[in-house]
């Protein structure tokens, strides 16, 4: 038998699609791994157990869909946005914000149904919100307990193309309120003339010499007559005119659906009349939208509009500023909009739009990292990076950075938010409530996925596992890196709920040990030595675990929001547990002959580098009968907690049988911080 000592010390490459098992050629198997479940891959390389996540408050109601949205005021000045059916309500620094002892709350036109459809982009302390049924608003931020949500206030557009029909319009004034009559129908809403929806709507008619007036419907008294307020400018005065121009947004045509600012304009797009249309404001002036002055004179800053030249109307999904332009995603293709020259700005008269890719993109929220844009495709089981590939091509390639892991995204994912620090990670909620990682760091050419399920259940029968219905990413409240916050679908006692938590910060060297959180749903106990804690409401009749002053205690059911451990602590973790899993592919240490593969092989012994940890176990399969490693040894002192782990630790005789696999599998189920550097296996391959 041939003997070698592989080892594998990066696990960056994260958990690998089932179809690359025979691929032992590729880089990527050397980092790769076939389970890793609730842990992270560290850019750096380690394996590292994800934190667990802290209950902050259950959302208002849980029998209806709610959404955690992030609004970053400053580093230190960050809020999650709880947007639930016609309401929102406000988190910061970790905690509900509260008026007069009651969660602050304002009022809001989006339904229930509607929620999960908004789209988002915000600039200083106003957020504005897209949905192609309501009129485009934002929402502005004055103080914690003082939030404003108002209707964008559109200033003379954007507009249709100017009238080509017969159609002509007739105005009893020439300023001020007026009555117009309109001839016919022909050219208008489609040809049904009119509509109660046009209210609001914006309007442009001639002066007579040759200029604009413009303002706005307050109220339409049949198919052929509205009146309107004149704003700016007059129109022609009792003369039946052809020359006049429909607003592009109204209740009859629908709103656009997505935003962003790009040039210091707000740029729109995807309503539902004109899905593949964008307007964007003046510079400087984001509700004003004038296609020309009223002169008729058109300026550099005046309002831009495009439609997308495609074969297909494909609507338009995000939008995104990126390096050298601003790229468009579609149902069918992706799309680069800028000027004709780099360098130059754009304006009504220099715009242009190019296809750059035709993989088709799903309605989630496009998001920039560094200098890529990642989005998920159309078919929801693919996730891109568009990057701009230098001036000497001057173009932009796609990659798929889901195809050395698809088997993740079976099923389909449905939003992606972004965590900066202190690991770059991308997270996609998968349809069927689990969530996914991607570690990405383009400089370092790590992309390695990663498989989150949450600890506690969300039936009942205790079956399925409790679910992410939403996610958001802020900055901590000191700034000094990114957390994510949830909201998590939940049965609890047999009562369905819905819980506001947020992701604890990854483990790092250094933390106290009594600090260390890894139970789900949990709240923490810091105060005098005690047995009996009390404020566990929202677990109760749920058995928890119990990691106290740094040493785990039996579980505990809470009954009566309170629960008794075995002995006195004065910081104590109570929440659900979750298991973290990791396992690594096929070895592959080579034989006399060749190729290890296929061939039997005995894992003698394994080394493990663990950094900062305590638990674990393991074996060659992942089971709830694993063998597992006791780091308390003979003479420590049973009355205080045993300390982490740095170094190496040797499983002098490996669990198993002979068989041609040679995996090597951990868990961590304790509430107890693992981090694997590196798996060292004596192995003997069997030559055939």
């Amino acid at each position: 038998m041939a003997k070698a000592s592989p080892i594998q010390n990066n696990f960056n490459g994260g958990e690998l699609s089932p179809l690359l098992y025979g691929r032992t050629d590729i880089d990527k198997y050397r980092t790769g791994m076939a389970v890793c479940k609730n842990a992270v891959t560290l850019i750096q390389g380690p394996w590292l157990r994800r934190s667990g996540t802290k209950y902050v408050a259950e959302v208002k109601d849980s029998t209806k869909t709610t959404r955690a949205v992030g609004f970053e005021f400053s580093t230190t000045q960050a809020y999650i946005i709880e947007f639930g059916d016609l309401y929102l309500r406000f988190y910061m620094d970790r905690a509900q914000i509260l008026d007069a002892g009651s969660p602050y709350e304002i009022v809001t036109p989006y339904a229930e149904a509607d929620i999960n459809s908004l789209k988002f982009v915000q600039s200083t302390d106003t957020l504005y919100i897209f949905h192609e049924n309501y009129k485009p608003a934002k929402l502005t931020r004055t103080g914690h307990t003082n939030w404003t949500l108002t209707d964008l206030d559109f200033q003379d557009g954007p507009y249709l193309l100017e009238n080509i029909t017969p159609t002509t319009f007739n105005s009893n004034l020439a300023t001020g309120s007026v009555t117009v009559t309109v001839s016919s129908i022909v050219g208008i809403n489609n040809g049904t003339g009119m509509q109660p929806g046009d209210v609001g709507r914006v309007f442009r008619m001639e002066d007579g010499l040759g200029g604009w007036g413009w303002g706005k419907i307050t109220a339409v008294n049949n198919t052929l007559e509205f009146e309107g307020d004149i704003i700016e400018g007059s129109v022609a005065n009792s003369v039946a005119t052809g020359k006049w121009r429909l607003g592009v947004w109204s209740d009859t045509t629908g709103y656009p659906s997505v935003g962003t600012f790009v040039e210091d304009r707000l740029m729109l797009a995807g309503s539902s009349e004109a899905p593949q249309r964008a307007d964007g404001s003046r510079s400087g002036r984001y509700e004003n939208f004038a296609p020309t002055e009223l002169d008729s004179s058109v300026l550099d800053d005046n309002a831009i509009s495009f439609t997308l030249n495609a074969s297909q109307v494909n609507r338009i999904q995000w939008l995104v500023v990126a390096e050298q332009a601003m790229l468009v995603g579609t149902v069918g293709a992706e799309w680069v909009v800028r000027p004709s020259s780099l360098g130059e700005a754009l304006t009504p008269s220099n715009v242009v739009a190019r296809v750059s890719s035709t993989n088709g993109s799903s309605s989630a929220q496009a998001i920039r990292v560094g200098a890529a844009t990642i989005f998920i495709q159309n078919s929801t089981r693919k996730v891109r990076d568009i990057r701009y590939k230098g001036i000497d091509t001057d173009g932009f390639d796609a990659r798929d950075l889901s195809i050395m892991s698809e088997h993740m995204t079976v099923g389909g994912i449905s939003n992606l938010v972004y965590q900066r620090d202190p690991q770059s990670i991308l997270w996609a909620r998968r349809n069927d409530g689990r969530l996914l990682g991607l570690t990405y760091d383009e400089n370092n050419q790590v992309t390695g996925w990663h498989l989150h399920e949450l600890g506690g259940f969300s039936d009942a029968a205790k079956t399925v596992h409790a679910k992410f219905k939403s996610e958001a990413v802020i900055p901590t409240p000191d700034g000094l890196s990114d957390e994510v916050w949830v909201i998590a679908e939940r049965n609890i006692n047999g009562v369905a709920k819905q819980y506001v938590e947020f992701l604890m910060p990854f483990w790092e060297k250094g933390n106290a040990q009594e600090d260390a959180f890894f139970v789900d749903c949990g709240l923490t106990y810091d105060g005098v030595p005690a047995t009996t804690i009390s404020g566990l409401d929202h677990l109760e009749g749920e058995t928890v675990q119990v990691l106290a002053d740094g040493a785990v205690q039996p579980d505990v059911t809470v009954s009566g929001g309170s629960v008794t451990i075995d002995r006195p602590a004065s910081k104590i973790h109570f929440g659900f547990q979750y298991v973290s899993d990791g396992k690594i592919l096929r070895l592959e240490a080579g034989a006399s002959d060749g190729t290890a593969q296929g061939k039997t092989k005995v894992i003698n012994s394994v080394v493990f580098r663990l950094y900062d940890s305590l638990g674990l176990e393991y074996g060659p399969e992942l089971t709830d009968t694993m063998d597992e490693y006791f780091f308390r040894k003979a003479g420590d002192p049973t009355n205080t907690a045993v300390p982490l782990f740095n170094g190496d630790i040797k499983i002098e005789t490996w669990p198993g049988d002979a068989d041609t696999k040679g995996q090597i599998a951990w868990r961590q189920s304790a509430p107890l911080p693992l981090c694997v550097q590196a798996l060292m296996p004596q192995v003997r391959t069997e030559d055939e």
